[in-house]
């Protein structure tokens, strides 16, 4: 399956990368198409984790923390994708090869101007 490319799904990993991964995701028997049904029971699991004291519904606490697991997901691959000798740390140097091998750059959207390379 292909990995995050760059930060809008493109990059050295191709475009489409993230279409890719959600279609894989939602493909629960793996024939290659959606359907509704699997569509529907994938937002239907999705919510029912989400909705963590069973009322059915989501609260804003609920949505809030759903999102601080999906963005804690998203950071540890990255992390485990910038430390190239897997000791659980990652060097300027580490983080400098990272950064060429997915094209970014000063322009990058999250770079700030007094970034140096």
């Amino acid at each position: 399956m292909a990995q995050d490319g760059g930060p809008d799904g493109d990059g050295p990993r191709g475009p489409g990368h993230r279409a890719e991964r959600f279609f894989e995701e939602f493909d629960a028997n793996k024939d290659g198409k959606v359907t509704k049904a699997e569509m529907d029971n994938h937002r239907a699991a999705r919510f029912e984790k989400t909705d963590t004291n069973k009322d059915g519904a989501i609260n804003f606490d609920e949505f809030y923390q759903a999102s601080l697991e999906r963005h804690k997901t998203h950071m540890e691959r990255m992390f485990q994708r910038m430390d190239a000798n897997k000791d659980g740390a990652v060097t300027l140097e580490e983080m400098k090869e990272a950064r060429g091998k997915r094209g970014w750059h000063r322009g990058h959207r999250g770079a700030k101007d007094g970034d140096k390379e």
